[in-house]
């Protein structure tokens, strides 16, 4: 188990600015030279490539920042799709939220960058327990993982 003691050896073998969130699948969010990029258990480089910011690892892949664009990247460093977009989520349940158009439409994509669905949102959520909150015409209500409405079964009073 690493702790902060190792934190402080592995920054200063390195010379990394920080060392954040140990361990996410293995590998840990680190900053360099104005640059992120992720590390294993070693303190060594995942990868060649570095970022404007990385973030955590879920089911395999992290979000990335590279100039104004977003997208996710795999163990290895390399993207898991060529789109890119003006954000993205994490994923769970197989799925991240994603924005496009100057973030005025937001969707879900799977691991490949294939969206889950073809309508598009003002604003979608993370999915938890199959359903993920979205907002169209400012109206908020949830979505399945098709991107269908789901009506509430509870009354207004």
């Amino acid at each position: 188990m690493i702790n902060e003691e190792d934190i402080k050896k592995i920054e200063k073998k390195f010379g990394y600015d920080c060392i954040a969130n140990f361990f996410y699948e293995g590998l840990a969010r680190v900053s360099k030279d104005n640059k992120r990029f992720h590390i294993n258990h070693n303190g060594k480089p995942a990868y060649k490539e570095r970022y404007d910011d990385v973030g955590n690892f879920y089911e395999g892949l992290a979000q990335v920042k590279k100039g104004n664009e977003y997208f996710h990247i795999n163990h290895n460093g390399k993207p898991a799709y060529k789109e890119r977009y003006d954000d993205v989520g994490n994923f769970y349940e197989g799925l991240a939220r994603v924005s496009i158009d100057n973030y005025s439409k937001g969707f879900h994509i799977d691991h490949n960058g294939k969206p889950a669905y073809e309508e598009r949102y003002e604003l979608v959520m993370d999915f938890y327990e199959g359903l993920a909150r979205a907002r169209k015409d400012t109206k908020f209500f949830h979505i399945d993982y098709n991107g269908k409405r789901i009506e509430s079964s509870l009354k207004k009073s």
